[in-house]
Order: structure tokens, then C-alpha cells, then sequence
């Protein structure tokens, strides 16, 4: 495309024509835009396509760990609940088995400071105390009696003495015996 200019004025007819190219690299400028935009623009999409997968990876590996960490509180957890249920298991037997121990702390409680028990047997089952021991004197052994029969707790029944003996040592008598009497089995049971 050519343009012409004829100036007027000199005298002369001077024709001039002035080229500002052809159209083909106008078209190439366009299109080199074009691509360079669509370059830009595909950079962009794979950059931002790259980093969700990365992402994702992340994530997958992190619900992966979180899997294996539930898994592993989960195993825990079943743990923990089977040893709560044995030792609600063991409670519950220790509750329902009768404590022999309690029987001499409520015998040690009703003892008299001038009586000694040298021997103990204890049937557990029917509720019996066979005991064997010394008294200071008569009146000790009376008072211990009566102390085994006026339990305020009701804890200790029929007492009954058998072998009652008077032991003089050097002016000094003691009196040996063996005492039988029943207890309540309620004083068997775990209170604490």
C-alpha cells in the first residue's frame, strides 16, 4: 500500500510515495501476542495445575498418617476399655469376696489391754472365731466377754469360754482359756 504525496509549490511535480509496509507483519505482531499470551496463560494453568497436585499429594499423605494415627488410638482405646472392664471385674470380685482381714480388725477393736489372744482360727464361711489366749485375772476375762457380747455393732455373737485355767508364776497368776464365738458376715465385706 502506497501512498503518494505530490507537493505544490516548487514549481515541479515531484511525486513521492511513502511505504509503511505491508500488512503481513502487522499479522505477524498480532500473532506473536496471541502466542505469547496463550504461552503465558498455559505457564500459568500448568503452574497452578502443578501445585494442586502437590497439594494433593500433601493431603493424601496427611489423611494417610491421620488414618494410621486413628487406627492407632483406635487399638488404644480398645485396650484401655478391656483393662477398665478387668479391673471393674476385679473390683467387683474383691467386693464380693469376704476379707478375712476385717474380722481381726473388728477383733482387735472389742480387745481388752489385759487380754491376750495367742492363737486365732477363722472360719470364714460359717461365721466362727476359735481364739486361745491370757487373761490378767478372772475379772479381765469377764470384762472381755462381756465386751465380745455388747458389741454396739452387733458384730460378734455367742461367745462361749471352755478350758479355763489358772497359772501361777511367781506370785503372779494369769488366766488361760479358748473362746469360741460367731461373727456377722457382714463385717467380711470391703468397705473401703
Amino acid at each position: 500500500m502506497a501512498i503518494t504525496i505530490s507537493p505544490k509549490g516548487y514549481g515541479g511535480d515531484v511525486n513521492k510515495s511513502i511505504n509503511y509496509g505491508s500488512p503481513i507483519p502487522l499479522l505477524s505482531v498480532i500473532a506473536i501476542i496471541v502466542f505469547m499470551t496463550t504461552m503465558t496463560l498455559w505457564l500459568t494453568l500448568f503452574a497452578i495445575n502443578f501445585s494442586l497436585k502437590n497439594q494433593e499429594n500433601d493431603l493424601a499423605a496427611k489423611r494417610t498418617e491421620l488414618q494410621l494415627e486413628k487406627s492407632n488410638l483406635k487399638q488404644e482405646e480398645s485396650r484401655l476399655i478391656d483393662a477398665q472392664r478387668r479391673v471393674f471385674q476385679i473390683k467387683e470380685l474383691l467386693d464380693k469376696h469376704p476379707n478375712g482381714r476385717l474380722v481381726f480388725d473388728a477383733l482387735n477393736s472389742r480387745t481388752r489391754g489385759d487380754v491376750n489372744f495367742s492363737a486365732a482360727e477363722a472360719e470364714l464361711q460359717g461365721g466362727t472365731l476359735e481364739l486361745t489366749g491370757q487373761a490378767k485375772d478372772f475379772q479381765a476375762l469377764a470384762a472381755q466377754i462381756l465386751a465380745f457380747e455388747h458389741d454396739d455393732q452387733n458384730r460378734f455373737r455367742s461367745v462361749k469360754v471352755k478350758n479355763i485355767r489358772k497359772h501361777i508364776i511367781e506370785s503372779q497368776g494369769t488366766v488361760s482359756f479358748a473362746m469360741s464365738l460367731s461373727f456377722d458376715p457382714a463385717i467380711l465385706t470391703n468397705k473401703e
